[in-house]
């Protein structure tokens, strides 16, 4: 369980439940990818990836830290704009993208549900001077009051 606290004066504490899709440790299927290797539900087998479940390792430690910074809506026009990113950048390796979505929690023990939809290596992601952002904890704050979450104005 995450906790989290805008930075307003008297602001509560959110409690955040954290899940982890299986993509984020299985990549897509290739046709030499053997049976044994596949993993997941029938509508959506993927196979496992070494590379990825070694770096989701850091996916607690990575959420941590940025419910105390920002979080990054997807690019204008994307599909899922429902989803949120955090970026991890290395100046040795290519961005570690982490897309997640943030709904109301359904059991009273949290106040948002927090799923991460995938994490991977992400080579060619926009710079994150060019990607609008919003606090984490304002998002979370947005979701468990029920407001409306804006995108900030077009970036010139």
């Amino acid at each position: 369980m995450l906790h989290v606290t805008p930075k307003m004066p008297e602001a509560s504490t959110y409690k955040v439940l954290v899940s982890f899709s299986h993509h984020a440790f299985t990549r897509e299927l290739k046709g030499e990818d053997q049976p044994a290797e596949r993993f997941g539900p029938a509508n959506d087998v993927r196979c496992f990836c070494m590379t990825r479940l070694v770096l989701s390792h850091a996916l607690p430690k990575l959420i941590v830290a940025a419910s105390v910074g920002k979080a990054y809506f997807p690019a204008r026009g994307h599909a899922k704009q429902r989803n949120f990113l955090l970026v991890e950048l290395s100046p040795f390796e290519p961005p570690y993208l982490v897309v997640f979505n943030l709904n109301k929690a359904k059991k009273a023990a949290a106040d948002v549900a927090m799923f991460v939809v995938s994490a991977h290596p992400r080579p060619n992601l926009l710079p994150r001077s060019k990607m609008d952002t919003i606090s984490f904890a304002t998002l979370v704050s947005k979701v468990a009051q029920g407001l409306p979450i804006t995108r900030p104005p077009k970036k010139k």
